[in-house]
């Protein structure tokens, strides 16, 4: 079976207290339908960590920031259709420079959550984890 990995990126933006969530939407590229994570994405080749986190935000919500510390570390192995994954997850905190989120296609909402809350919604493999790193880190 053929195999891939690799790194993706995700940025744990903080405002006032609160983290950006975005929720993914339905299409056919999506993974993860209708569960909510945090803005990231796949480091390309080559590319500076921080160079891409800021793209992956960029890209997908409209926003510059600043990256911060990385705060936890995470493994999943999807195995989607005839393909092995090995993800490798860092979780960066991130303070936005600008505010207005703007979203791209792949996601259909937004929301600006405390961590307790957004423990309550249905979330990604491992963001649950990747929050209460962020809660212990934070305190």
């Amino acid at each position: 079976m053929p195999q891939e990995q690799f790194i993706a990126q995700k940025g744990i933006i903080v405002l006032n207290g609160k983290i950006l969530l975005v929720k993914e939407a339905v299409s056919e590229e999506g993974t993860n339908p209708g569960l909510w994570d945090l803005p990231g994405g796949r480091l390309a080749f080559g590319e500076k960590p921080v160079d891409g986190l800021r793209r992956e935000i960029r890209e997908e919500v409209g926003l510059e920031v600043n990256v911060g510390p990385a705060i936890y570390l995470a493994e999943w192995r999807p195995k989607i259709e005839n393909l092995q994954r090995q993800i490798i997850g860092v979780y960066l905190i991130c303070r936005p420079i600008t505010e207005h989120v703007k979203l791209s296609p792949d996601h259909a909402e937004y929301q600006w959550l405390t961590p307790v809350q957004a423990q309550a919604l249905p979330l990604v493999t491992t963001l649950k984890e990747a929050i209460d790193a962020y809660l212990a880190y934070s305190q």
